[in-house]
């Protein structure tokens, strides 16, 4: 009989399916751009914060000469008599009180009185200040007035004359006491005392007695 046929080869296993390949990874998007940084906030004035300097204040008046005040009388001021005029004369015009006038003559310089009609007094009515309901005033200078007119009596005036400088101010200072004397120099000290002289050699002692001989016994 004829040899038996070798057995076919069993067939190969096909290969296994490769794996799917990943799908691809969209990009990242672009990051967003970042919003502006805050504006820091505006200073808030704080309690420490120094305030605006103020505005420069005005120069005060330059002050006035001591002066006091004497009332010489109705009637326009006058040197000695009713008829012997000061060198210069102004009339002020319409002021509503006697201070007004006073502080009127006290600014200008080389017065030396002043004359002033009050609102219920004027009976003229120059620069219409009847009218007005004011007062008048008039000042005077260069010399010193002691007497008014004879006319015009509804005027009253004042002679201002100058005081006398008041004497510097003491100092309360006390005055300063005198510098203390020198201390005294100490005592000299007194001269070391002279020594001793020695003293004398001591005598030696007189010799002893000799003890004295036994009595005899009585009999």
């Amino acid at each position: 009989p004829p040899p038996p046929s070798p057995p076919l080869p069993s067939p190969v296993p096909p290969p296994p399916p490769s794996p799917p390949l990943p799908s691809p990874v969209p990009p990242p998007p672009p990051p967003s751009p970042l919003p502006p940084p805050p504006s820091p906030p505006s200073p808030s004035p704080t309690v420490g914060s120094q305030p605006s300097p103020p505005p420069p204040a005005q120069s005060p008046l330059p002050p006035l000469p001591p002066l006091w005040e004497v009332l010489l009388g109705n009637g326009y001021c006058r040197q000695t008599s009713s008829t012997d005029r000061l060198a210069w004369a102004e009339q002020t015009g319409c002021l509503r009180t006697q201070e007004e006038c006073r502080s009127s003559c006290s600014f200008r310089a080389g017065c030396t009185c002043y004359s002033y009609a009050s609102p219920a007094d004027i009976e003229d009515d120059y620069n219409g200040c009847r009218e007005q309901g004011l007062g008048r005033c008039n000042i005077y200078g260069d010399e010193q007035a002691f007497a008014t007119s004879s006319s015009n009596q509804y005027y009253q005036s004042w002679a201002l004359r100058f005081a006398p400088s008041p004497p510097p101010p003491t100092s309360t200072l006390p005055s300063p006491s005198p510098p203390p004397p020198p201390p005294s120099p100490p005592p000299p000290s007194p001269p070391p005392s002279p020594p001793s002289p020695p003293l004398p050699p001591s005598l030696p002692s007189p010799p002893a007695t000799p003890p004295l001989p036994p009595s005899p016994p009585s009999s």
